[in-house]
């Protein structure tokens, strides 16, 4: 039993199971982790399977049961040479701190003698989850280039149509048909400065007919007028200046 032989059978069994035991050491337990937010909100992390290492009074006999399978020969020593090995991990978590796992991680021992899991950035015991990867939720930001292809092609877009020039026909069709005028149709410009011109000549109409109005209800209808431009009190103190004058 090595190191490399422990991490591969412990990455194997924890595919299929969320907890395998070291006996007398602690357990590995797999714990599927929800979606995230990362980079102040902007982009969602998909979900995930983490791998910790906890110790806890409970234990199976996952990691025993495979070991004795792959080693073959009696059964007895094969768990032997597995507690023996174990044993060593602990050893030497005590005094060295941490125990490389290849593949998974390093064990770890804090002043305590608590152990704990540094798990590799790329460990990966997630079938479910192949082929999630993390959602930016930021907007595209276009190059200098696409912004100068977008207002190319608006300015195609709003440009006024170019008159075509219709072919001269042949002479004996030209008289056999009369010529009929096509009016060429307004551009989108053209239509905007038309009702412009139209909406300024309506409004200059309204008010010549407004004023004129006016004007002739002030010489024929004066005392009309009067009552509409003062008060009661108003009227009176006019009339008292027109008896005056």
């Amino acid at each position: 039993m090595d190191a490399a032989l422990l991490a591969n059978i412990v990455k194997e069994l924890i595919l299929d199971h969320d907890a395998v035991s070291l006996k007398g050491l602690g357990r590995f337990v797999a714990r599927v982790e929800p979606s995230t937010f990362a980079d102040r909100g902007f982009t969602v992390n998909p979900p995930y399977r983490r791998l910790s290492f906890e110790k806890v009074t409970g234990e199976d006999n996952l990691l025993e049961e495979r070991f004795v399978a792959l080693a073959g020969g009696d059964a007895e020593e094969a768990a032997r040479a597995l507690s023996d090995f174990i044993a060593d991990i602990r050893a030497e978590l005590e005094e060295k701190k941490v125990f490389v796992l290849p593949g998974i991680g390093r064990l770890r021992a804090t002043s305590s003698n608590n152990f704990f899991l540094v798990a590799d950035e790329d460990l990966d015991i997630y079938p479910d989850g192949f082929g999630l990867t993390p959602i930016s939720m930021r907007t595209k930001v276009e190059t200098p280039e696409e912004v100068s292809a977008a207002v190319a092609s608006l300015g195609e877009i709003l440009a006024p149509e170019q008159e075509t020039v219709p072919a001269e026909e042949p002479a004996a069709e030209a008289a056999k048909a009369p010529e009929v005028e096509v009016e060429p149709v307004p551009t989108p410009r053209q239509r905007k400065s038309r009702w412009l011109v139209r909406t300024l000549i309506a409004a200059a109409s309204i008010a010549v007919v407004f004023f004129g109005g006016l004007w002739a209800l002030g010489r024929f209808a004066p005392d009309f007028i009067d009552s509409l431009l003062y008060s009661s009190d108003d009227l009176q103190y006019v009339k008292m200046l027109d008896d005056r004058s």
